[in-house]
């Protein structure tokens, strides 16, 4: 009798610990993906930068690089396409850094 609760008690255990691991890949996979989105929304706004306004964007890029939000990213990217002058497109960013410190 003894042995039989033992081996249920240890079955759970492994179902547990198997469950844990699925739920910890999932929530894995879920980060990188979200990750993924935000590195691809950097890449895509600094390569627009450069292409508009060559090699005196760097800064911007470096900026936009250290933005995290996908949501301000987007907005960002959206609004960049209106910006005429080098100076507008630095006044976005910068709206979007803060947007992101609020």
């Amino acid at each position: 009798m003894i042995t039989n609760l033992e081996i249920t008690l240890e079955e759970m255990q492994q179902q547990a610990e198997m469950r844990g691991l699925i739920k910890g890949r999932a929530e894995g996979r879920a980060e990188g993906e979200a990750r993924g989105k935000v590195e691809a929304t950097q890449d895509a706004i600094c390569k627009y930068l450069k292409r508009r306004f060559g090699d005196a964007s760097a800064g911007l890029q470096q900026k936009v690089r250290e933005m995290t939000s996908l949501e301000v990213l987007d907005s960002v990217m959206e609004e960049l396409f209106a910006a005429n002058t080098l100076e507008e497109a630095g006044d976005i960013i910068r709206e979007g850094i803060n947007k992101s410190l609020q």
